[in-house]
């Protein structure tokens, strides 16, 4: 009589631990990546050999994009407003007192 009410009992016990560990196994093996977009801005600045002073130029994923009155700094937090942030800073000395400075940006898409 005791032996008919254990052995469906071990039998569901055994059941359970199976499918707990099958669902557990699956939760570890699936790691969410997430996916990235990228921009890379260029505010270049600075006279050039001789005085001469060009005006400021930006430029945003390779194309000539228009300042706003705030400068380089008023676009980068509009950026960041949109959900860009921002991951490298790289300035670069041309000639005399020209320079420009890259912004890398990332996104989740």
């Amino acid at each position: 009589m005791k032996n008919r009410f254990y052995l469906p009992l071990i039998a569901c016990l055994l059941a359970g631990i199976v499918v707990w560990t099958a669902h557990a196994q699956e939760q570890r093996h699936a790691p969410v990546r997430p996916a990235w977009d990228y921009k890379i801005c260029l505010y270049v600045t600075g006279a050039i050999r001789g005085g001469e002073v060009p005006p400021d130029e930006f430029y945003e994923d390779g194309k000539k994009a228009v300042l706003p009155p705030g400068g380089p700094l008023a676009r980068l937090k509009e950026l960041g407003d949109e959900g860009w942030e921002l991951c490298q800073v790289e300035p670069r000395f041309f000639d005399w007192a020209r320079w420009e400075n890259r912004y890398y940006l990332k996104r989740a898409k």
